[in-house]
C-alpha cells in the first residue's frame, strides 16, 4: 500500500529590496542613498514627528500606549546620530575628538565630547544650549538606549531582570510633539552650523577668542568707531564677549590683513587685475543692458494687459528687438583690448564669489583656477576665450546683482555701494517714468 505525500510547500519568498511594482514607493537605501549619519538621523527624527502628529491629529487613543516607544526611541536615537555625525564633520577642521570616543550609546558620554568643542566656537555654544534640556529629559529617562526599546532591562549580578522606565507610569504626548518638533530644528541647525564651523576653521578665519562671524562683527563696529584706536568698540566688545585687551588687538590685526574684513574698516584692498576705470565701463554698459531688459518687460505686460494676442506679441514685439544690436556684443567690441586674461578670470571669479558657498578666502585661489582655464597656446586661441568667457558672464541676468555683492566681499565696499545705488536709482527711474 502507498503512502501519498503532502505536496511540499515552497516557502513564499519577501524579497523587499527588488522593485517588483511601479517604483513610486520604492525608498532608496545602501549605495543608491546619501548613506551617512546625518541621513538616519533625519530619518529617525522624521519618524517620531509623523507618530505624533498621526496620533494627535487622527486621535489613535488606543494605540498611544504602545507607539509612544519608537516615539521616545526614534527622537533619543536622532540625537545619538546627530551628535555623532557632528563630532565627525567637525574632525575635518581643528575642533578634534579622539574617533574611539564618538562611540556607543550613551547621550552623556557623547554630549560631553560635544561640550568640550563647542566651548570655542560661541555659535556651537548657543545649540549646545539649546538642545542640552532635551537630551538631559530624554537620557535621565534611558541612560543606555534599552528603557525605550526592552521592557526589562539586564539582570544585575546574576538576578532577575528588572522592568524598564520604572517609577513613570504617563508620558504627556503633547509636550513630547512640542519637544520633539523643536528638537527637529535644532539638530538641523547642529548640522549645518557643523558644516559652516567646520570650513570656515579650515580657511583659517578665527582667533583663540572669536569665530569668523564675530570678526566681521568687530569689523563692522569698528569701521563705524570715530576713535583712531577703535577704543569706543574695545569697551564695547570687553563688555559683550569678554574679551581682553590683548585678544582685542589680536582680533583687530587680524581684521587689518584681511581682504574682506578690512574693507569694513575703510582700508580697501585693490582688485588683482581689473582697474577701477574698466570696471566702472562694464557695470555702465550693464546698466544699460538691464535698463533696456526692464523697459521691455514693461513694455511685454502692457501689451499684455491690453489684451494683445499672442501671434502679434511675439511677432511684432520681438522681430522689432532682434533690430537692436545686443549690448553684451557693444560692450565687448567697446572694451575688448582690456579685456585680458587676468581680467576675464577676476571677472568670472567675482561673479561666482557671491554664490552661498563662497568665501572671499577663496577668492584667490578662485581667480587663479579661472586663469589657469583660459588656453594659452595662441594669440588668436586666447583671445577667443577671453570673448567667449567675458560674453558669458555679461550674459548673465543676475551679472550686476552678484558683481555687487561679491565687491563688498572682497573688501571693495566704496564699489558695491555706488554700483547699488546706480542699479536701484535706474529701477526707481523707470517706476516713476511708467
Amino acid at each position: 500500500m502507498s503512502v501519498e505525500l503532502a505536496p511540499e510547500v515552497t516557502p513564499k519568498v519577501w524579497d523587499i529590496f527588488e522593485p517588483t511594482h511601479d517604483g513610486t514607493f520604492n525608498a532608496c537605501v545602501g549605495e543608491n542613498s546619501l548613506h551617512d549619519l546625518r541621513t538616519y538621523a533625519d530619518g529617525y527624527i522624521e519618524a517620531s514627528v509623523l507618530l505624533l502628529d498621526t496620533i494627535l491629529e487622527q486621535r489613535l487613543i488606543g494605540q498611544m500606549d504602545t507607539l509612544v516607544h519608537p516615539i521616545l526611541y526614534s527622537a533619543r536615537h536622532a540625537i545619538e546620530l546627530t551628535i555623532k555625525a557632528v563630532l565627525f564633520e567637525l574632525n575635518s577642521c581643528d575642533l578634534k575628538t579622539e574617533e574611539k570616543l564618538i562611540t556607543g550609546h550613551s547621550l552623556g558620554k557623547l554630549w560631553a565630547c560635544f561640550d568640550v568643542v563647542a566651548q570655542k566656537d560661541s555659535r556651537l555654544k548657543e545649540l549646545y544650549l539649546a538642545i542640552d534640556p532635551i537630551l538631559k529629559a530624554l537620557d535621565a529617562a534611558d541612560p543606555d538606549a534599552q528603557d525605550f526599546r526592552y521592557p526589562t532591562g539586564n539582570a544585575q549580578d546574576g538576578g532577575a531582570p528588572t522592568q524598564t522606565l520604572q517609577g513613570k507610569a504617563i508620558v504627556d504626548l503633547l509636550t513630547v510633539r512640542k519637544m520633539v518638533k523643536e528638537l527637529e530644528d535644532l539638530l538641523e541647525s547642529l548640522h549645518l552650523m557643523a558644516e559652516i564651523v567646520a570650513c570656515q576653521r579650515c580657511l583659517g578665519t578665527y582667533t583663540q577668542d572669536l569665530n569668523r562671524d564675530e570678526l566681521m562683527q568687530l569689523a563692522i563696529d569698528c569701521g563705524s568707531d570715530p576713535s583712531s584706536y577703535f577704543c569706543d568698540t574695545q569697551v564695547k566688545w570687553q563688555q559683550s564677549h569678554g574679551l581682553s585687551k590683548r585678544a582685542f588687538r589680536r582680533a583687530t590685526d587680524f581684521i587689518k590683513d584681511h581682504r574682506e574684513f578690512s574693507g569694513y574698516t575703510g582700508n580697501e584692498t585693490p582688485l588683482i587685475a581689473i582697474a577701477p576705470d574698466l570696471l566702472d565701463a562694464i557695470v555702465e554698459f550693464k546698466l544699460e543692458d538691464v535698463e533696456r531688459m526692464l523697459v521691455r518687460q514693461r513694455e511685454r505686460r502692457e501689451k499684455k494687459s491690453a489684451g494683445s494676442s499672442l501671434y502679434v506679441f511675439d511677432v511684432g514685439m520681438f522681430a522689432e528687438e532682434a533690430k537692436e544690436e545686443p549690448i553684451k556684443f557693444k560692450a565687448y567690441s567697446a572694451l575688448k583690448d582690456q579685456l585680458t586674461a587676468e581680467v576675464v578670470a577676476e571677472l568670472e571669479a567675482l561673479f561666482y564669489l557671491s554664490y552661498p558657498s563662497g568665501y572671499s578666502e577663496n577668492y584667490l585661489s578662485d581667480y587663479e583656477n579661472k586663469l589657469a582655464n583660459l588656453s594659452f597656446a595662441d594669440a588668436k586661441v586666447k583671445g577667443y576665450e577671453c570673448m567667449c568667457g567675458f560674453l558669458h558672464i555679461f550674459s548673465k541676468v543676475n551679472m550686476l546683482d552678484n558683481l555687487i555683492k561679491s565687491l563688498s566681499l572682497v573688501g571693495q565696499n566704496t564699489k558695491s555701494e555706488s554700483y547699488l545705488g546706480k542699479l536701484e536709482s535706474l529701477k526707481r527711474s523707470l517706476e516713476i517714468n511708467h
